[in-house]
This record gives C-alpha cells, structure tokens and sequence, in this order.
C-alpha cells in the first residue's frame, strides 16, 4: 500500500510538471515569437517530464509485484532526476 501512494504521488508530481509545460509551451508558440518555443524547449518543458510521467504509471501499476528493494531503488533515482531536472525548470539558482 506505501508503495502505491509513493508511486501515486511521484505520477502526480510528474503530471502536474508535464501540463505545466505544455501550458507554458504553447501560450509562447500562441504569440508566434520568432525563434519561439525552440526544440530544446518542447523536449525540457514538455517531452521529459511526460516521459517520467509514463514510467510513473508504469511503476504505479507494476507496484506491488516489484520487490521492494528495486522499488525503493526506482522511486530514489526518480527523486535524483527530479531535483536538476527542477533547477533548470526553474530558471537556475
């Protein structure tokens, strides 16, 4: 049951940043700047975090059958991933 509500929460925190993103990605290509949303762009505020998102329901659904050592071992890398992948979403330090 832990498992679940961990994995639970980490696909929520991913999918909250996935349509975020895209929000922002598409309010910018909305105004037709040149040059504007660039590729990088798409694939850091958009592509990333819905890819996490998918290996997050992947762990969601597969929670109780991993043991628990490779769960803790996903759930910990996934957190690892998350904290640069915060700083540049946010502009940097």
């Amino acid at each position: 049951m832990k498992r679940r509500i961990a994995a639970f929460l980490s696909t929520l925190l991913w999918a909250l940043f996935t349509y975020i993103g895209y929000d922002l990605v598409s309010r910018v290509a909305q105004r037709h700047v040149p040059g504007y949303p660039n590729p990088a762009q798409w694939r850091h505020y958009v592509h990333f975090p819905l890819v996490m998102l998918l290996v997050n329901v992947g762990l969601l659904v597969v929670a109780r059958k991993l043991p628990v050592g490779l769960f803790v071992t996903l759930w910990v890398l996934q957190i690892v991933v998350f904290i640069p992948f915060f700083i540049g979403y946010t502009g940097g330090v």
